[in-house]
């Protein structure tokens, strides 16, 4: 239903946009249409006329049969001609033909007292799965294995195929349509026998059956594009690629069981096809994400300078595992703009009502820009785009200096540019003065050791984790404590022998819309650390590390890391790359009295003092304060 959808709003809007640009003409004329405006109204193309009248079809109104020819033949011509679409779903397909076929009749019109003839156009719109081929394709140059050499019968070929499909769209006599299709599905296998030679067969339908041989579970839907779509190759066999392409790819993790449910499952050998493939080498990056691997795919169709728009998970700016694909967009393509929706908890809010998750639309054109290039990103606070939101323009340059390790980039307005800027300018980063950890007690795994005996050792969770203290005072869940020895004596890691040290722990999860995301307090030994719990063990020399600790509760921090997370985690890869500056003697100093005293007694008083102190360190001006605090 997504395919339907994009097809249907491409189609409309671009009849609309032509009437707004003065460049449609009446069918078969050299005159504009004039007489009616047309534009797009809750996603359904309106037609009135100056006063606001709705446009009816009147066959025996010279005026209106015109504007109804008119808008049947935009249609078609769009249809038959610019709307391509692939979908994994067969019955998505077919509802998406038979919508279009839909759209048309609703323009449809008679001429000397019979309706024109609906074309064909279920040779657009094809099942099967776009991120799986065999026969090699790349803009510019000859489809096939090495670039085979088409012979003059083969160019013919192609030459005919193209002929053939523009043929089929116009004929309605269903001996002739079974023809034609029949000499189409010929001509395909002809040309993958050329360029790869996989074997074939024609089934009842006179559809074209591939055989892959031993690849045939890997294949067995596999969408051949240098073949399937005449219209991309030119005459000489050269594969040229869509001018265009809007997608809303499907998002999720492959072969990821969470909840014992799988989000998105596949079979082995498939999966090794999508991690081995070049074609998503950039895709790569923690548990591999299939929106990933369509952005890949989206750019490998486009022909250069062509465009692109593709809605997907809000992780794109800043989750670690979308380091690589960033890297790829912001160092190959032109990024026109991003529109970045984080709501996700108000259900008539987002822009998936029935997907709690947060999306960001990217818009791109495909050509290499200097890394100095700015690209505009606006943050919507409802579901749609508002025009009206302030944009932040940024560039590659500037998002590495925020970021050098992973790219992200921060949801911020331009004015809060020069503060991430200022932030990040001749810092050390929170991984060079400690790298930060998760809790070493899996509640699951080393679930035999944990009981609710306040006998045994104490053990911490997130959600006893506040500001400067720690609470037995928890909405949710139990009070846990360790059988120490038992875990001990079976685990013998690094992280095992941690509950002797000073740590610096903080909450693993907070909410996106929280005010305070980032939450730690000092944990004496010997406490451990449930999974829920990151904590950081930096140097306790002079207590340094309660000088790391105010400044990581600080309002400061706290706004950095809300303006770079898309998602509830309080990740360690996030804390290790917050900006540290160390200040003078002095203030150092003073944050270390100040939270030896909040570690004692909490108070706010105290706690804005700190926060006075870093932005002193941090060069904040007094300008700069109500942004942060606003």
């Amino acid at each position: 239903m997504n395919l339907l959808k994009k097809a249907l709003d491409y189609m409309e809007r671009i009849i609309a946009i032509k009437k707004q640009l003065g460049v449609l003409f009446k069918h078969g004329k050299d005159e504009l249409l004039t007489e009616y405006d047309i534009d797009v109204i809750d996603d359904i193309l309106s037609v009135y006329d100056g006063q606001g009248k709705s446009f009816h079809y009147d066959k025996n109104n010279v005026l209106s049969q015109s504007v109804q020819e008119t808008l049947f033949n935009e249609k078609r011509t769009i249809i038959e001609n610019c709307l391509f679409g692939v979908d994994l779903n067969s019955k998505a397909v077919a509802i998406c033909q038979l919508r279009l076929w839909i759209e048309l009749l609703k323009n449809a019109y008679y001429k000397n007292e019979v309706m024109e003839t609906l074309p064909n156009i279920d040779i657009n719109i094809k099942s099967g799965n776009s991120l799986i081929n065999k026969l090699n394709f790349a803009i510019g140059s000859k489809i096939g294995q090495g670039g085979v050499e088409l012979e003059k019968n083969t160019q013919k070929l192609i030459n005919q195929y193209k002929k053939l499909v523009a043929a089929y769209r116009g004929v309605s006599d269903k001996s002739v349509k079974a023809e034609i299709r029949k000499n189409i599905e010929s001509i395909k296998a002809n040309l993958h026998s050329i360029y790869n030679q996989i074997s074939f067969s024609v089934n009842k339908n006179m559809e074209i059956v591939f055989d892959y041989g031993s690849d045939s579970s890997i294949y067995r839907d596999a969408f051949e594009w240098a073949i399937e779509f005449p219209e991309l190759l030119d005459e000489k066999g050269v594969f040229t690629g869509f001018d265009c392409i809007i997608g809303n790819p499907p998002y999720g993790l492959l072969n990821k069981k969470q909840n014992q449910n799988t989000s998105i499952s596949v079979a082995p050998e498939l999966l090794d096809y999508y991690k081995t493939s070049k074609v998503y080498e950039w895709a790569k990056g923690g548990v591999l994400n299939i929106y990933r691997m369509f952005i890949c795919r989206c750019f490998s169709l486009l022909k250069n300078d062509g465009h692109c728009c593709l809605i997907f998970p809000l992780a794109f700016m800043g989750d670690a595992t979308n380091s690589k694909i960033r890297q790829f967009v912001m160092e190959n393509t032109q990024v026109d703009f991003i529109e970045a929706f984080p709501e996700r908890d108000i259900e008539s809010k987002r822009v998936f009502k029935e997907v709690k998750m947060s999306v960001c639309i990217l818009g791109a054109t495909k050509r290499k820009v200097p890394s100095s290039y700015k690209f505009s990103v606006r943050i919507h606070r409802d579901k749609y785009v508002d025009d009206n939101n302030e944009a932040m323009f940024i560039s590659y340059d500037e998002i590495k200096a925020i970021d050098n390790k992973y790219l992200s980039i921060p949801l911020i307005r331009q004015h809060e540019l020069s503060i991430f800027l200022k932030m990040t300018n001749e810092c050390k980063r929170m991984s060079e003065i400690s790298k930060c950890y998760t809790g070493e007690i899996d509640i699951s795994l080393h679930s035999e050791f944990i009981t609710n005996s306040s006998s045994d050792h104490s053990m911490l969770r997130g959600a006893q984790v506040q500001k400067y203290y720690i609470t037995n005072d928890i909405s949710q869940g139990d009070i846990l404590f360790l059988k120490a020895d038992g875990y001990l004596d079976k685990n013998r890691g690094e992280k095992s022998q941690h509950h002797n040290r000073r740590r610096i722990v903080m909450q693993g999860i907070t909410g996106v819309n929280e005010k305070w995301r980032l939450k730690m307090t000092m944990a004496q030994p010997p406490y451990f650390c449930a999974n829920s719990v990151n904590y950081l063990i930096p140097d306790m020399t002079d207590d340094f590390d309660y000088f790391i600790l105010g400044i990581l509760n600080s309002k400061l921090l706290n706004w950095y890391f809300a303006k770079l997370s898309t998602n509830s985690n309080v990740n360690g890869y996030e804390i290790d790359g917050l900006p540290i500056k160390m200040g003078i003697v002095e203030q150092r100093n003073e944050i270390i009295q100040l939270v030896g005293e909040l570690l004692q007694s909490y108070d706010e008083i105290k706690v804005k003092e700190i926060d006075d102190i870093v932005y002193q360190i941090y060069g904040i001006t007094e300008y700069e304060k109500p942004i942060i605090e606003g």
